[in-house]
C-alpha cells in the first residue's frame, strides 16, 4: 500500500514539475529566520536494568509533562517556484531546555519494594538541513510547511534518587552521558509579510529528538536509563529577514 502511495505522489510531483518547468527561474535571495517559543513533552518508559550481576532494579515512569524554552536559527537561500510558491533551504541550529523525567524505583524489580523515587533531565541541541515551502498568493498572510533532518546531541544528566522509607540504603546515581543521534522535525504555520524584507509568523512543530542514555552507575556493568525517542510539540514565533543577492 505504501508503495502505491509513493508512486501516486511521484506522478503528482512529476506532473507539477513538467507543467511548470518553463516557469522556474533560479534567482535566489538570502534568508535568515529566528524561531523562539515553548516545547512540551511527557516522555518516559518503564525499564528493568541489571546494574551489576547481583543488583536488578525496575524504573517506572511518571510521564511528567515538561514545558521547555526552545529556539532555532536558520540561514539559507530562498527562491520562487511556479504556482506562487516560495522555497527555502538551509542550515538550522536548534537548542531546547532540559526535559524532566521522573518515576519510582523497585528494588529487585518487585513493586512491593517501591523504595525510591528518581529524576533526571535530557537537554537537546541539533544542527541540520531544513526546508520550507511558503504559499505567496498576494495575501498578507502566507501559509507554510517545513521539514528538517539533523544530527542531534542529547545530554542525559543530573540523575538523582531519593529513598521513600527510612530503611532504604543510599543508591548510586547514573553518570551523565551525551548521545549523538538522528533527529527530525515537521511543522506548519503562517507568516505575515510586513514588507519585502521582513516577515513575522507563528507555527507548530513536531520533533523527535532521537535517542538518549545515561551512563553506568559507579562500578556498574551496564549503561543507565535510555530512550529510543523523545517527542516534543512546540509553538513557535518567528521573525524572518530576506535579502536579495541578484
Amino acid at each position: 500500500m505504501s508503495g502505491t502511495k509513493g508512486k501516486i505522489l511521484f506522478l503528482i510531483l512529476n506532473f507539477y514539475l513538467t507543467a511548470h518547468a518553463q516557469e522556474f527561474t533560479f534567482k535566489p535571495s538570502l534568508v535568515t529566520s529566528l524561531n523562539i517559543g515553548a516545547s512540551f513533552q511527557n516522555a518516559g518508559q518503564q525499564q528493568t536494568l541489571a546494574l551489576t550481576p547481583s543488583v536488578t532494579k525496575t524504573y517506572t515512569s511518571n510521564n511528567p509533562t515538561s514545558t521547555l524554552p526552545t529556539g532555532e536559527l536558520f540561514v539559507g537561500i530562498r527562491n520562487s517556484l511556479p504556482a506562487n510558491l516560495d522555497a527555502q533551504l538551509g542550515l538550522a541550529f536548534s537548542a531546547t531546555g532540559n526535559a524532566m523525567l521522573s518515576g519510582n524505583i523497585w528494588d529487585d524489580g518487585d513493586p512491593a519494594f517501591n523504595n525510591y523515587t528518581y529524576q533526571y533531565t535530557v537537554g537537546h541541541i541539533a544542527l541540520g538541513l531544513k526546508g520550507k515551502i511558503t504559499g505567496d498568493w498576494d495575501f498578507p498572510i502566507m501559509p507554510w510547511l517545513s521539514a528538517s533532518i539533523a544530527i542531534g546531541f542529547n545530554n542525559a544528566c543530573n540523575f538523582s534518587n531519593t529513598p521513600t522509607i527510612p530503611q532504604a540504603l543510599a543508591s548510586p546515581n547514573f553518570a551523565n552521558s551525551t548521545t549523538t543521534t538522528f533527529s527530525y522535525a515537521i511543522g506548519a504555520g503562517a507568516q505575515y509579510k510586513f514588507n519585502p524584507h521582513w516577515q513575522f509568523g507563528v507555527g507548530y512543530e513536531f520533533s523527535d529528538w532521537g535517542a538518549s542514555q545515561l551512563g553506568a552507575v559507579p562500578g556498574g556493568t551496564a549503561p543507565g536509563l535510555s530512550l529510543s525517542h523523545l517527542f516534543t510539540h512546540s509553538v513557535l514565533l518567528n521573525i524572518t529577514y530576506l535579502l536579495e543577492i541578484f
